[in-house]
């Protein structure tokens, strides 16, 4: 798609993103902010953001991705996990500011000229932790190069060229599980602790709301295991500023839907999948003789798909650990906290130095819709009049069609009904048995996706979060089909088949 100043985008991302969110994510690719935080004397410089989708140009993409490529050949692979390094590194900062910001207890007694600079506090941090948020993503499609050139050339050896897909999905788990992975094996020990005593078993058959009220003389030892996850994993719910904590009756409404199957046996099934996967892969790497610098690089990537997720997360925890000031900073503007997430940290630090409000229309338009685009480093923001205009350049209408076809990552073959979900307001309209269909999963929406008889994306690759969770939960997977939340709709009866060709078939439209 070729747009103007002759910049051909590509699409990193699809994803609900509120104005603060882009405005750091667009000043973390400044040459400053990416030198203090990679060590890369490079910057991104044309950037949108337009409806869900996240753009970058094609040539910066390239440009860095040829950089690392070069960083591998002169340093090899220690190079990427120096690079990991540097990220684990940046998100310790940014929780350490974080944290100490949320223990402020007379935060409300600060000038604003104090607070002001908490806050800059914060956005310098950000800034350098957005530095990794697409830098991981091209690192990771170098680390995918080389592994797939490697397996081509042992594979062609051994005539088994066709088990190629086969033999990354084998070599390609995580070396450790990610949060949603420990989550998932959380809430299924919760359904084994609740399937101990018939008297909780029998609760649990009642409502959400009845079984938090009754649950604490019931069952004080559970209702306290309930409490110390929503402590450990309640983070997991809210996306980029926006949305509650997870509660104990969030909890409650998982945990009911993970007691329709033996709990315990379903964590002896994950148990036993876990060791499977590691003896395949360790039965793999004996098999095609794998050593040397290409073992290296498939060790550095199965950290590289905790990171993935990890570095994301990171943002998130440290949202909650910020809000607290976040909602300071509103109340002294005379806004909500909802508003504030529809400024840029500029027009925020501005109207507390005046000490003014800031322009409500200009936020309505913007809740409304928004597109942002940054060309040779200058960020332009749209919306009401101006986003209409835009939108009639820059909106992609695809013909209807039947079938989408993407990549297979996980196995299976079923029929259910679509319901799309791009943000938490959608996931109570997921039923039992429905084919999930999104953009991208992330660990939000598990509530949906332990739901779910199959999943559909728009994107993602083999490392995505989709492709972790639906290997766990044993159900169909087929990401990158690019169109899926655009050829479907809500309740369309579809097939899945990622047995062979990894499709998506519409049996009967919505009416």
């Amino acid at each position: 798609m070729e747009l103007k100043n002759n910049i051909i985008w590509l699409k990193a991302v699809e994803r609900k993103h509120p104005p603060l969110f882009m405005d750091f994510l667009l000043y973390g690719q400044a040459k400053e902010h990416f030198l203090k935080a990679t060590g890369f004397n490079f910057a991104f410089k044309n950037v949108k953001k337009v409806e869900l989708g996240l753009y970058f140009d094609k040539n910066e993409t390239g440009a860095l991705r040829e950089i690392m490529k070069e960083k591998l050949l002169q340093e090899g692979p220690d190079f990427f996990k120096n690079y990991a390094d540097k990220c684990y590194k940046q998100s310790e900062l940014l929780l350490e500011v974080c944290k100490r910001i949320s223990t402020l207890d007379k935060i409300k007694v600060l000038n604003n000229t104090e607070i002001s600079n908490l806050f800059k506090e914060y956005t310098e941090e950000i800034f350098k932790m957005s530095s990794f948020l697409l830098s991981i993503i091209v690192a990771q499609g170098v680390l995918e190069e080389e592994i797939k050139s490697g397996l081509d050339k042992i594979l062609a050896s051994k005539e088994k060229t066709a088990f190629l897909d086969n033999y990354k999905r084998i070599l390609t788990i995580p070396a450790r599980e990610t949060f949603e992975i420990e989550d998932m094996r959380e809430i299924i020990k919760i359904g084994a602790e609740v399937q101990k005593d018939t008297r909780t078993v029998k609760l649990f058959k009642d409502s959400s709301e009845r079984i938090e009220a009754n649950l604490p003389q019931v069952a004080p030892k559970l209702y306290s295991i309930i409490q110390n996850y929503v402590e450990k994993f309640g983070w997991l719910k809210p996306m980029y500023y926006r949305g509650e904590l997870a509660t104990p009756k969030d909890v409650i409404r998982r945990v009911k839907t993970a007691l329709k199957k033996d709990c315990n046996q379903e964590l002896m099934k994950t148990e036993k999948a876990k060791r499977e996967a590691e003896e395949k892969y360790h039965q793999a790497l004996i098999e095609l003789d794998i050593s040397g610098d290409l073992l290296s690089i498939i060790e550095i990537i199965r950290e590289f798909l905790y990171l993935r997720t990890y570095r994301l997360e990171v943002f998130f925890i440290a949202n909650h650990y910020i809000k607290n000031l976040m909602i300071e900073l509103a109340c002294r503007l005379a806004i909500s906290y909802d508003d504030i997430l529809f400024l840029t940290h500029k027009e925020i630090l501005s109207c507390l130095e005046k000490g003014i409000s800031p322009d409500l229309n200009l936020i309505k338009e913007r809740k409304e819709g928004f597109a942002v685009i940054m060309i040779n480093g200058e960020i332009t923001w749209y919306s009401g009049e101006n986003l209409q205009k835009l939108l009639e350049v820059e909106r992609v209408y695809h013909k209807p069609r039947d079938e989408i076809k993407g990549v297979i990552a996980s196995p299976g073959k079923v029929q259910g009904r679509v319901k799309i979900v791009l943000t938490n307001d959608d996931i109570p309209k997921v039923q039992e048995g429905d084919i999930l269909v999104s953009t991208m999963t992330t660990p939000s929406l598990m509530e949906a996706v332990e739901k779910a008889a199959a999943i559909v994306t728009n994107e993602g690759g083999m490392l995505c979060h989709a492709a972790i969770v639906s290997r766990e939960l044993g159900i169909p997977c087929i990401i990158g089909t690019e169109i899926a939340t655009e050829i479907f709709q809500d309740n369309d009866f579809v097939e899945v088949d990622a047995d062979k060709e990894g499709k998506a078939k519409l049996l009967q439209r919505s009416v």
